[in-house]
């Protein structure tokens, strides 16, 4: 049995779904696996010598933390690799966020017999070091390289809709959702009948510009991702049907970055500089999985990009604080040397 840690639902979905088309037999713990969670639960840790494990198990860290890290250690012989997936969110939060992965420097001890397998695409040098040395024990480090030449880069400046000044609640109510609407009005030209994802940081944004796609392409051809707020059935139906072709464009948070394998994803748009590179590289990674050519659009507006580092930089440390800021003048400094060049006499020129 393969136990896989792995930090969204969408993503957990997305494997599973593929898995089961080869037959292999391929669960869920927690929440992803929806009403089938006691059903899973019991399967692998009730008291019955006559039970049957899984080939592949999934779970999130909090759930592997709060709830089966425990009954696995009772089982951990039938245990015969520990996959933390997409390895760079451990590195990417504050410590408001994702606590649980602390937890798992520990796991090379209480699981001192089961293989430990780490996977991502984004890893600084130094986070490359402490993964190994704080997570793992004697690693053999294998690295690839994350150049898609199939997928082509852009970058190009958004606007944003001034608020219509009216006394009237129900008229800016109605008027605030037009916010987005020159920048809906550049993706539907540049998508045309394509798929495509589009990349907020937001909740409030992706409900705003999920409106005015809608009115551009249609009620049923849109529809919105994100994290908190949304249920998991929802994410569940949302994710399943994006990849089943049954609407043209998703509008999502972060919590979609690692999010699908579509192979039918041809466009990706990121309204807002980055906060850091690695988010770049894992949203534009989420097209032209099958080999054909895409397009990553990377849409900006310095001054309203800047107000961002505020949400950001909430509830941190004065470490924390000035780490998310140098990476955002990194992201900054990646933007600017498309047009200027780079400087190649160091960091600080």
């Amino acid at each position: 049995m393969v136990v896989v840690i792995t930090p969204t639902i969408s993503l957990i979905n997305s494997q599973i779904e593929g898995l089961k088309k080869f037959n292999i037999d391929a669960i869920a713990l927690g929440r992803p696996a929806g009403q089938d969670a006691q059903l899973n639960h019991d399967r692998l840790f009730n008291n019955d010598n006559v039970r049957s494990f899984p080939s592949i198990v999934f779970t999130t860290p909090e759930h592997f933390v709060n709830r089966v890290c425990y009954h696995l250690e009772r089982i951990k012989t039938n245990v015969k690799l520990l996959v933390l997936d997409e390895v760079h969110k451990m590195f990417d939060r504050n410590s408001d966020f994702r606590s649980s992965y602390d937890f798992f420097k520990g796991v090379k001890d209480s699981f001192s017999c089961v293989p430990v397998m780490t996977l991502t695409a984004t890893l600084s040098q130094a986070q490359m070091q402490s993964l190994c040395a704080d997570y793992l024990r004697n690693p053999v480090v294998i690295k690839g390289s994350i150049n898609r030449s199939n997928i082509k880069l852009n970058i190009k400046p958004y606007v944003t809709s001034k608020k219509k000044k009216n006394s009237s609640s129900a008229v800016k109510e109605n008027t605030k959702g037009d916010i987005w609407s020159e920048c809906a009005v550049d993706i539907k030209n540049i998508s045309g009948d394509e798929y495509a994802i589009v990349y907020m940081d937001f909740r409030s944004d992706v409900e705003l510009m999920t409106s005015s796609l809608k009115l551009l392409l249609g009620e049923e051809n849109v529809r919105p991702y994100y994290g908190r707020g949304m249920t998991h059935d929802v994410k569940k139906k949302t994710d399943s049907a994006f990849r089943g072709k049954e609407f043209q464009v998703l509008v999502a948070t972060e919590s979609y970055e690692v999010g699908t394998h579509s192979p039918r994803v041809d466009n990706i748009f990121r309204v807002g500089c980055m906060r850091n590179l690695s988010v770049m590289v894992q949203e534009f990674g989420r097209a032209g999985r099958s080999g054909n050519n895409a397009h990553g659009f990377l849409l900006i507006n310095e001054s309203k990009d800047d107000q961002r580092l505020a949400f950001w930089t909430k509830n941190c440390s004065k470490s924390e604080e000035e780490q998310i800021e140098a990476q955002l003048i990194q992201s900054w400094r990646w933007v600017y040397s498309i047009y200027c060049g780079r400087c190649m006499r160091g960091n600080n020129q």
